[in-house]
């Protein structure tokens, strides 16, 4: 009589294929993710960069990418902060500027002080126009005459969950400063991103000095 099943032994190779292939197709999704988060954490940096130097160039004034991170998400972040003004006086949490710069923040800003290294900010609690213009804010001892300050453009752009800055350990970067020309003022300047699961793995945005162009390495 013809068979009309298969044997236990068919079984259990038709299923070791199955659960074979299966495995493969889990891994092969979960690698197209982590690409993918890779290249938006990447992208997310890059146009940050590239928008800062658009705008440094538009308006004739330094445009600073500015590089944070919040301890209780774990995650890291990037912003545009714009070069406003220059102080003309500073005392304690006061800043003032004579030529009225400063009338074109509000309270409840963060207001960012761009002479300092690491750069230092402060939230304006007060805006007078009293012989000039001058602001009350949440941090004093921070503040000098000829300080150069300014806030941000937007929102800060954070990084994928699980990606970092840094050489394979969290590292908050240095501040990226465009020129009016769209150059920096440094010989040049490495981004380096990274995985959680694999910070061996580095990709490099790298800005060059002369002429602010952007260029993106991947290993």
């Amino acid at each position: 009589m013809a068979r009309t099943g298969f044997t236990l032994i068919e079984l259990l190779t038709v299923m070791a294929i199955m659960i074979t292939m299966a495995g493969i197709a889990i891994g092969s999704y979960f690698a197209l993710m982590r690409g993918a988060g890779l290249r938006s954490a990447v992208e997310s940096a890059r146009n940050t960069i590239l928008l800062a130097r658009q705008a440094a160039i538009m308006e004739s004034k330094q445009a600073y990418v500015m590089f944070g991170e919040v301890s209780a998400s774990n995650t890291m972040w990037c912003m545009l902060c714009m070069h406003e003004g220059t102080a003309s006086g500073a005392s304690g949490a006061v800043i003032w500027d004579r030529y009225g710069d400063l009338g074109r923040i509000i309270p409840g800003t963060a207001i960012y002080n761009l002479s300092d290294n690491p750069v230092q900010s402060a939230i304006v609690n007060k805006l007078e126009r009293t012989n000039g213009m001058w602001i009350v804010t949440t941090s004093a001892n921070i503040w000098n005459a000829d300080d150069k300050y300014g806030w941000a453009r937007g929102s800060p752009v954070g990084l994928p969950k699980g990606f970092f800055y840094g050489a394979g350990s969290p590292s908050v970067p240095e501040p990226i400063i465009f020129n009016s020309d769209g150059s920096t003022r440094m010989q040049g300047h490495t981004l380096r991103i990274y995985e959680e699961i694999n910070p061996t793995y580095l990709v490099r945005v790298i800005v060059e000095g002369l002429t602010g162009f952007i260029n993106v390495e991947y290993p």
